[in-house]
C-alpha cells in the first residue's frame, strides 16, 4: 500500500467521523502493529511522511513494541534504534506538532530504560551530546527535552514491563550514573545564556528561542531536584512532615550554592514576567531541600537569606503587587499573571514550612517580606481567579500563628524560645496584628459571599453550598483555627460579635417566615462558626500542655452561645424538615462531636469552670445532664430529618463517637429513655431505617452503635435479660418474612419481576432485616454476648436465613447482604466465639455455613449445568451464570465467599477433622470448587479486583497450614497453577500478599522435605500426599528452580527485604534443591569481573556453613543471620543479570 494512503487511513484513524472508514483504519493498522518486520516499516515511514497523524501513531505503536517485546532484542539492536530516533529528532523536531514529539520523546527514554542493564547505556548523556550538534541552540532545545523525559521515565514505574525491583535498580542506576550530569548541564545553560538574555531584554528583541530555551532549562532543572533521591516505592504516600521535602546529595547543594541558581531565577524573573511561572517553581524546589542538607553546609544559612532577600527585592522591583491589584479589577486576568501568582503563593508557603520561623526572624528583611505576604493574601481573598492560591497563603499563615504559640506559651519550658519571646515581642506582637486582621478579613469575605441581597426580588434560594468537600472554608479550616489561636482572645471577642449579629437576624427570619431563603442565608453563617468554634476547641486541647482559667471561660461563652442556639433552633422542629436550615443542622452536629471529644471525656473535671458555668446558665451541672442533652438531640435528629442524608450520616457519626467511649457509654446507659430506645428501635420509630435500607450502610452502622451501647454491662443476666426484649422487634419481622415467602411459594411467585413494586418493597424489607442484624452481630464484644446472639439465631432462625438465600437468590442486593452477614457471624474478632467444651455449636455453625456456601458456589459458577465459566482461548472469565448478575457482582460474591471461609477456617473454634470422622465432603467440595473458580480466572485477570486476589492468597495460606491434604489432592494441572500463582504473588506490590506466599510456599515445601523419600513413614495417607507431591514436581520439573531463582533474587537485590519472610521458604527449598543451587551460585560467580570471582564465591559459601539438614528453629535462626549477612556482603557488587 503507497505511502499516501497510509496517511489518509491514519487521518481516519485519528480524527475520522465516518464510522466505517474510522473501522477500515482500525483494522489496517492492527494488521500493520503485527507485521514481522513492523519496525522496518516504521522506520521508513518516518523517512518519509509528513503526516502528523500517522508520524503520531508510529511513535505510539513503537513504544509498545518495545515495551511488550523488549526481550526479543539485543542490547546492539536497541541502541541501533535509539539512534535512529536521535536522528530523526534532530531533522524534524521543528516541523514536529507537539503530543507528536513527546511521543517519540517518551519512546526514546523507555528504550532506554529498559536497555540500562547494559553498561554502554550509562554513557546515555554523552551518547545524546554526540547524536546531536550542541552548538547550534535550536539543537539544544531538543536535548533539554530528551533528557527532561528521561528522567521522568526513570522516576516512574513501567508497569507493562517493570518489576518493583527491576524500578529501584534501574531508577538508583540512572541517579548515580546519569542524573548528576544532566542536572549539572540544565544549570550550565541558565548560566551561559543569563547575559544574553538580560541584554535581549533591554534591547526589547524578543528572541522565542532564548526563551524557550531558558524555560525547558529550568523546567529540566526542577524535574531533576524533585527526582526521588531517596529510591522510595512510587505506591509509598509521604508522611506529612516530609510531603514535598527534597533530600538533595551535598555536591548538588555545592553546585547551587557555586553556580548562585538563586540568583540565576530571580534574574530571569526580573527580566520577563513570562517566564515567571518557571523561575518560581524553581525557586519552589529549591525551598523544599530538606533541612538537614543546609544545616550540615556552609552556605546553608546564606542560601535561606538569599532566597528571602531575592524574593522580597522582586516583590517590590517589579511591583507585583500593584500589578495584581490593577488586573483584579479587570474583567480578564492574563494566564501568565495568573500562574505567576500562584506559583509564588506556593513559594511563599514552602518558606515558612520548610524554614524554622526562629531562623526567618533572624533575617532583617523577613518581616518586611511578611508585610508584602499580607498585602498578597488580601489580594487572593478578593479575586476568584486567584483563590486556588488561598491554601497555600492561609497554611503559611497557619505555621506562623502555630510557631508564635510556642513563643508565647507561659508554660513552656523552653528557655531558648522565653528568651527569644522577650527579646523579639514586637516582632512577635506584628505578627500576631497580621495574623487577626487576615482572620477577620477572611470571615467577613465569607460571609457577605452567603449574605442575603437586601431587594426582595435579588433573593437566590440556590447558592454555593460553603460546607462542600472542596470549599474554600473546609480546607482551609484547620490553619484558620491555627490562626485564630495565636491570638485566641480577640479572635473569641471577634466570634461573639459576628455570631450575635448572625444569630440575631436568624431569629428574626425564623419568626417571620420559618424556612424562607432568609432562614438558609443566616442558618449557613451561623454553621460558618460553629464549625470555626469547634475546630478551635480541637486545636487548642491538642497543643495546650496545661489549663488555662481564661481560655477556659471564653471556651465556655462561646459554647454557651451555641447551646443557647441549639435550644431555640429546636422549638421550632416540630414533627417534620424545616427546608432551609439543613446546614445549620449539620453544624450543629459537627460542633458537638468536637465539644464531646473534649468536655465528655474522663479527664476533664466536672469541678472546673466550664461546669460551673453551665450550671448557671444552662442548667447543666455535670456530665449526665450534658450527655443527656447531646442524646436527645441525636434521637431527635434521627426522627426529623428522614431524607436528608447529610444529617443522618453526620448524626451517626455523633452518636457513634459519644457511644465508643467507654466512660461515656455506661454514662447513658443511666440515662431515662434510653431503656424505651432498647425496646423501640424499628423503621417505626426511626423512618430513615428504611429510607436507606438498600442502598446505604447507615442502617447496620445504627444497629452496631445501639448493640454496643446494649452489650456494655458486665453482668451476664442483665445482657440475657436485655437481649430478650431487644430482639423483640426482629422476631416480629423474621415472621413477616417468614409469611411472605410461604406467600410466594403458595403462589409459584419465586421468579417475580425484580423491578415490580410490591417485590422491590419485599426485597426491601428482608435486605433491612439482614441489615439489622448483621449490624447487631458487629457490636458483639466477648463470648457470653456471641453466645447470647447465637442461642437466638440458631436454630430457631437457621432455616429462615436459609430459605431466603435460595428464593432470592436472583437478587445481588439480597445474595451480598447475606454474604456479609455470614462473613460476619463466622469472624472471631476478639476471640469472641468460644463455646463450652461440651457444645456442638461451633460445628452446627461451621456446617450450615459451607453447606449453604456450596450450593450458591454451584447458582454462581453454572457447575449444574456443567458450563465453564472460562474462555479457554484467552483466558478470561465469562459470565455464564444462571443469576442475572452481572461479571464485577458475580466476582464480588466470589470475594465474599472466599472470605468468609477464611474466617471460618481462621477461627479455631472447631476440629475439622469431624468431616472426615463423619464422612462429610461439603467441605472438600467447596474449596475444590473455589480453586478451580480462582485459578481458572488466572490471578494476572484478577489485578483489577484487588480485594479479590488479597482473600485468595489468604485462602490458600490457610489452606497449606489447616488443610494442606486438601491442596495434595487436587488435580496436576491445578496444582501447577497454584504454585505458579503464589511465585507470582511474589512480584505484586503487596506485603500482605507477599506474607501470604511465604507461608504458603513454606508450609508445602516443609512438608515435601520432611516426607521426600522417607522410607521410616508408615503413615499410609501421608505417603500417598508425598508421593502425588512427587508426582506434581517430577512432571514440572522447572518449577522448583524458578522459584529458587526467584527467592534468591529477592534476598540479593530487593529494596525491602524482610528477612523473617523470605527464610521461611527458602530454607526447606535448598534442601530439596542442592543440585540446582550450585547451579544459580555459578551464575552470579560468573557476573562479576574475574578478580571478584573468588570472593564472590566464599560469600556464597558462607551461607550454608554449618547448616545441618533439619528444619528446627535453632537450625533456622542460625541461618537467617548467615543470609543476612550474605545480602549485606553481595550487594556490595554488581550481580544484576545482564
Amino acid at each position: 500500500m503507497d505511502l499516501s494512503t497510509i496517511e489518509t487511513l491514519s487521518t481516519n484513524l485519528v480524527n475520522g467521523t465516518d464510522r466505517k472508514k474510522r473501522q477500515e483504519a482500525e483494522d489496517f493498522f492492527k494488521k500493520f502493529s503485527q507485521r514481522k518486520d513492523f519496525l522496518n516499516a516504521c522506520i521508513e515511514i518516518l523517512d518519509t511522511s509528513q503526516n502528523s497523524y500517522l508520524l503520531w501513531w508510529v511513535g505510539t505503536e513503537m513504544g509498545k513494541h518495545f515495551v511488550v517485546h523488549f526481550h526479543s532484542y539485543e542490547s546492539l539492536s536497541l541502541e541501533k534504534y535509539q539512534k535512529v530516533l536521535l536522528k530523526f529528532l534532530e531533522k524534524r523536531w521543528e516541523s514536529l506538532e507537539h503530543y507528536v514529539l513527546v511521543v517519540y520523546f517518551v519512546t526514546f527514554s523507555k528504550i532506554v530504560k529498559l536497555n540500562w542493564d547494559d553498561p554502554n547505556q550509562h554513557n546515555i548523556v554523552k551518547t545524546i551530546y554526540d547524536s546531536i550538534d550542541c552548538n547550534n541552540e535550536l539543537n539544544l532545545l531538543v536535548i533539554l527535552r530528551i533528557m527532561y523525559h528521561l528522567v521522568e521515565q526513570f522516576d516512574l514505574i513501567i508497569y507493562e514491563r517493570e518489576t518493583l525491583l527491576e524500578y529501584h535498580q534501574r531508577s538508583s542506576s540512572f541517579r548515580d550514573n546519569s542524573l548528576f550530569q544532566i542536572y549539572e548541564f540544565a544549570v550550565s545553560i541558565l548560566s551561559k545564556y543569563e547575559e544574553d538574555f538580560v541584554v535581549q531584554m533591554q534591547e526589547e528583541k524578543h528572541n522565542e528561542v532564548f526563551r524557550k530555551l531558558v524555560s525547558y532549562a529550568f523546567a529540566l532543572f526542577s524535574r531533576c531536584l524533585s527526582y526521588s533521591f531517596r529510591g522510595n516505592s512510587p505506591e509509598r504516600v509521604e508522611p506529612a512532615s516530609d510531603r514535598h521535602l527534597i533530600w538533595l546529595p551535598h555536591k548538588w547543594f555545592q553546585i547551587i550554592a557555586d553556580r548562585q541558581v538563586v540568583g540565576l531565577a530571580y534574574n530571569y524573573y526580573d527580566n520577563s514576567q513570562d517566564l515567571g511561572p518557571v523561575c518560581l517553581r524553581a525557586i519552589f524546589h529549591l525551598c523544599s531541600i530538606h533541612q538537614s542538607v543546609l544545616s550540615e553546609c556552609e552556605k546553608g544559612d546564606q542560601f535561606i537569606t538569599q532566597i528571602v532577600e531575592g524574593l522580597l527585592s522582586v516583590i517590590q522591583n517589579q511591583k507585583i503587587i500593584s500589578k495584581f491589584k490593577k488586573q483584579s479589577k479587570t474583567e480578564s486576568m492574563p494566564l501568565y499573571l495568573v500562574e505567576n501568582f500562584h506559583e509564588l503563593c506556593k513559594v511563599i508557603y514552602k518558606i515558612q514550612i520548610n524554614f524554622p520561623i526562629k531562623n526567618l526572624l533572624k533575617i532583617g528583611s523577613f518581616l518586611e517580606l511578611v508585610e508584602e505576604f499580607t498585602e498578597i493574601t488580601y489580594i487572593s481573598f478578593q479575586n476568584i481567579d486567584f483563590q486556588n492560591s488561598e491554601y497555600y497563603l492561609l497554611h503559611f499563615w497557619g505555621k506562623i500563628g502555630n510557631s508564635i504559640k510556642l513563643f508565647h506559651n507561659p508554660n513552656s519550658s523552653n528557655k531558648d524560645n522565653n528568651k527569644y519571646n522577650n527579646e523579639n515581642g514586637n516582632d512577635l506582637k506584628l505578627l500576631k496584628n497580621y495574623l487577626f486582621e487576615i482572620l477577620k478579613t477572611f470571615l467577613q469575605i465569607l460571609l457577605e459571599e452567603i449574605k442575603l441581597e437586601e431587594r426582595e426580588e435579588e433573593i437566590i434560594e440556590d447558592f454555593e453550598n460553603p460546607f462542600d468537600e472542596n470549599s474554600r472554608f473546609l480546607i482551609n479550616l484547620e490553619p484558620l483555627s491555627w490562626i485564630g489561636l495565636s491570638n485566641y482572645p480577640e479572635t473569641a471577642t471577634l466570634l461573639n460579635e459576628l455570631f450575635d449579629k448572625s444569630f440575631n437576624m436568624y431569629k428574626k427570619s425564623m419568626i417571620k417566615q420559618s424556612g424562607s431563603p432568609h432562614c438558609k442565608i443566616h442558618g449557613t453563617q451561623l454553621s460558618i462558626f460553629l464549625y470555626y468554634i469547634g475546630e478551635l476547641l480541637v486545636s487548642k486541647r491538642s497543643h495546650s500542655t496545661k489549663n488555662n482559667k481564661h481560655r477556659e471561660l471564653i471556651d465556655t461563652e462561646l459554647s454557651i452561645k451555641i447551646f443557647q442556639l441549639i435550644e431555640w433552633n429546636d422549638s421550632f422542629l416540630y414533627q417534620s424538615e424545616q427546608e432551609g436550615i439543613d446546614l445549620l443542622e449539620i453544624g450543629i452536629i459537627k460542633f458537638l462531636i468536637n465539644f464531646s471529644s473534649i468536655y465528655l471525656k474522663s479527664r476533664f473535671s466536672e469541678q472546673s469552670i466550664v461546669y460551673e458555668n453551665f450550671k448557671n446558665r444552662l442548667k447543666i451541672s455535670n456530665k449526665i445532664e450534658l450527655l443527656s442533652v447531646i442524646f436527645n438531640k441525636v434521637i431527635n435528629n434521627f426522627k426529623n430529618w428522614t431524607k436528608n442524608e447529610q444529617i443522618i450520616k453526620s448524626n451517626l457519626l455523633l452518636f457513634s463517637k459519644i457511644s465508643q467511649m467507654y466512660r461515656t457509654g455506661r454514662l447513658i446507659l443511666k440515662l431515662q429513655n434510653i431503656n424505651n430506645l432498647f425496646l423501640y428501635h424499628t423503621s417505626f420509630n426511626f423512618p430513615f431505617l428504611d429510607y436507606y435500607s438498600d442502598k446505604k450502610w447507615y442502617r447496620s452502622n445504627f444497629y452496631k452503635i445501639l448493640s454496643k451501647l446494649l452489650f456494655l454491662e458486665d453482668q451476664k443476666s442483665t445482657i440475657q435479660e436485655r437481649f430478650f426484649y431487644f430482639v423483640k422487634p426482629f422476631e416480629k419481622k423474621a415472621q413477616q418474612i417468614t409469611q411472605i415467602m410461604e406467600n410466594d411459594s403458595n403462589n409459584n411467585n419465586n421468579n417475580t419481576n425484580i423491578n415490580d413494586n410490591n417485590t422491590q418493597n419485599k426485597q426491601k424489607m428482608i435486605i433491612g432485616f439482614i441489615k439489622d442484624i448483621k449490624g447487631m452481630l458487629q457490636a458483639i464484644p466477648n463470648p457470653t454476648c456471641f453466645c447470647a446472639f447465637f442461642d437466638w439465631v440458631f436454630p430457631n432462625y437457621t432455616e429462615l436465613f436459609h430459605n431466603i438465600f435460595n428464593h432470592y437468590s436472583d437478587s445481588y442486593l439480597i445474595v451480598i447482604n447475606c454474604l456479609k452477614f455470614w462473613k460476619e457471624l463466622t469472624t472471631n474478632t476478639t476471640n469472641r466465639i468460644k463455646f463450652p467444651s461440651y457444645s456442638p455449636n461451633g460445628v452446627y455453625l461451621f456446617q450450615i455455613i459451607t453447606t449453604n456456601i456450596y450450593k450458591f458456589c454451584l447458582h454462581l459458577t453454572n457447575k449444574s449445568n456443567s458450563q465453564s465459566n472460562i474462555n479457554q482461548n484467552n483466558n478470561r472469565f465469562q459470565n455464564n451464570s444462571k443469576l442475572n448478575f452481572t461479571d464485577n457482582q458475580i466476582l464480588n460474591c466470589f470475594r465474599l465467599i472466599v472470605e468468609t471461609l477464611c474466617s471460618a477456617l481462621s477461627a479455631e473454634y472447631i476440629n475439622l477433622g469431624v468431616f472426615e470422622l463423619y464422612k462429610d465432603d461439603t467441605l472438600q467440595k467447596l474449596i475444590h470448587l473455589i480453586l478451580n473458580f480462582s485459578l481458572s480466572f488466572s490471578i494476572p485477570k484478577m489485578l483489577p479486583y484487588p480485594k479479590l486476589y488479597v482473600a485468595y492468597y489468604s485462602f490458600i495460606q490457610i489452606l497449606s497450614n489447616v488443610l494442606i491434604k486438601q491442596l495434595l489432592i487436587i488435580e496436576d494441572q491445578l496444582f501447577v497453577d497454584l504454585f505458579q500463582s503464589l511465585i507470582f504473588g511474589l512480584e505484586l506490590i503487596n506485603e500482605e500478599v507477599w506474607d501470604d506466599c511465604f507461608t504458603s510456599l513454606n508450609s508445602i515445601l516443609e512438608f515435601y522435605f520432611i516426607n521426600h523419600n522417607n522410607k521410616y513413614n508408615r503413615n499410609e495417607e501421608t505417603k500417598y500426599l508425598a508421593l502425588n507431591l512427587d508426582l506434581y514436581f517430577e512432571k514440572n520439573s522447572d518449577l522448583l528452580p524458578y522459584l529458587l531463582k526467584t527467592l534468591m533474587n529477592k534476598i540479593i537485590l530487593e529494596y525491602k527485604y524482610d528477612k523473617s519472610l523470605i527464610i521461611k521458604p527458602i530454607l526447606p527449598l535448598l534442601f530439596i534443591c542442592q543440585n540446582e543451587f550450585i547451579q544459580y551460585t555459578e551464575q552470579i560467580v560468573s557476573r562479576v569481573h574475574k578478580s571478584q570471582q573468588s570472593v564472590v564465591a566464599n560469600i556464597i559459601q558462607q551461607v550454608g556453613l554449618d547448616i545441618n539438614e533439619n528444619l528446627e528453629f535453632a537450625n533456622r535462626e542460625k541461618f537467617e543471620k548467615q543470609v543476612h549477612e550474605f545480602r549485606k556482603e553481595i550487594r556490595k557488587f554488581d550481580v544484576h543479570e545482564k
